[in-house]
């Protein structure tokens, strides 16, 4: 069933939707119904906090679609948050709003910088190998046998770490 079909019963006055954060993006939540239109339209309760802010503007753009009313609010579980981004302490009722969300936002932040550093290391390693497979294929063409079998096991050594 597609995704979209899946939700539109849903999507009235009387009926909650809770769907998934793969909803974010390319997923219109629009109100045909007018009861929940006058009661001021489609109203998201965003509950984790996204690594992506752009995710996070998505689900955001869910609602008030094409000069709709609507509203969006975001409810977090502190220990979700904590285990998250590995935070030692209890965040709820420390901050207001405004001051928790920019502690968030310097969270995601690290946590984003660590996952930069740790494909730049990929990245390293991968460029090692490439370079060693390409010498690797030189000493080939040029028909260099002996130069061929030392690159090799040199090459295989780096492909099991």
């Amino acid at each position: 069933m597609p995704r979209t079909s899946r939700f539109e019963k849903q999507r009235r006055q009387d009926k909650p939707l809770s769907p998934p954060s793969s909803s974010g993006r390319g997923m219109d939540f629009m109100c045909h119904d007018d009861g929940l239109l006058e009661a001021g339209g489609v109203h998201i309760i965003h509950t984790f906090f996204c690594v992506d802010k752009s995710e996070e503007v998505q689900i955001q753009g869910r609602t008030a679609r094409q000069g709709k009313k609507g509203s969006y609010c975001m409810l977090l579980c502190d220990e979700d948050l904590r285990n998250q981004f590995g935070l030692k302490e209890v965040l709820a009722g420390q901050f207001s709003p405004k001051e928790l969300y920019k502690k968030l936002e310097a969270e995601r932040q690290k946590f984003k910088n660590g996952q930069y550093s740790k494909i730049e290391a990929k990245l390293a390693k991968a460029e090692k190998k490439e370079a060693a497979t390409m010498k690797y294929f030189d000493a080939l063409l040029r028909g260099d046998a002996a130069e061929s079998k030392r690159l090799y096991e040199e090459h295989y050594k780096l492909i099991e770490s």
